[in-house]
């Protein structure tokens, strides 16, 4: 599960690990703390005790059919073809893959006040945190922008999904989708957009969600994703 690559045989730069904290992330091995963000671990944080015994919980708990179902549905993970500047998004997004789910959260470090939110307690990203980022991947500049980070200058206004959702005129059928693309859902049915992922191709997508607990990526052709999609955004240029 550590190889990511496009049907012509391109590899992405995917970091070490990058399955199991693929898995860990789906199986809910790490505890998602909503109390207290700032006890959330990265794949690069040394494990507390507590965080260790609910990890053994859930892998001593979990049905039987679970593993072997994510096990087959991410080795047969194949991504299309694409440009340099799609390219880029995945190569950036996979980096943070296992990274915890953080309200407000746009940093792959800690913030300190003043950014969009104010400071925020740990490494994280939230749905439109993580994919603001993804699509800035390909400016050639985004890592060197420090907290607090400009909003403007760039056409994908801050802070929601929400937000987000009314960029462009053109609304996208899920058919339509293309890598790079933004996809927005209503969860609860109330007629509001409240979660955006990146579609990265082949019904896979770039996500951050609290029922998952941090980054992944995400199968949204069917199931939940798919019942809740409302519409596509292209905003990077269509080349």
């Amino acid at each position: 599960l550590d190889r990511l690559a496009t049907t012509d045989g391109f590899e992405f730069d995917t970091p070490r690990y990058f399955g199991v904290n693929l898995l860990a992330m789906r199986l809910g091995l790490r505890f998602n703390n909503k109390v207290d963000e700032s006890q959330d671990v990265t794949p690069r944080t040394r494990l507390r005790r507590k965080q260790v015994a609910w990890s053994l919980y859930r892998a001593t708990t979990l049905d039987d059919w679970v593993v072997p179902y994510l096990e087959d549905q991410y080795a047969g993970m194949v991504l299309p073809n694409m440009g340099a500047s799609r390219r880029s998004i995945v190569d950036w997004g996979v980096r943070y893959v296992g990274f915890p789910y953080i309200w407000a959260g746009e940093w792959g470090f800690n913030s300190e006040s003043p950014a969009a939110f104010g400071s925020q307690p740990g490494p994280g990203f939230d749905c439109s945190g993580i994919s603001w980022w993804a699509l800035r991947a390909d400016d050639g500049v985004y890592w060197e922008i420090s907290p607090p980070r400009p909003h403007e200058g760039w056409p994908l206004p801050e802070r929601s999904s929400a937000e987000m959702s009314r960029m462009t005129k053109t609304r996208l059928r899920y058919a339509d989708l293309r890598p790079g693309d933004l996809m927005f859902y209503d969860g609860d049915g109330d007629g509001t957009v409240d979660h955006v992922n990146v579609y990265v191709g082949n019904g896979w997508a770039l996500d951050s969600s609290s029922s998952v607990g941090g980054v992944t990526l995400m199968w949204v052709e069917t199931g939940w994703y798919r019942q809740h999609f409302v519409h596509g955004r292209r905003v990077l240029p269509s080349s």
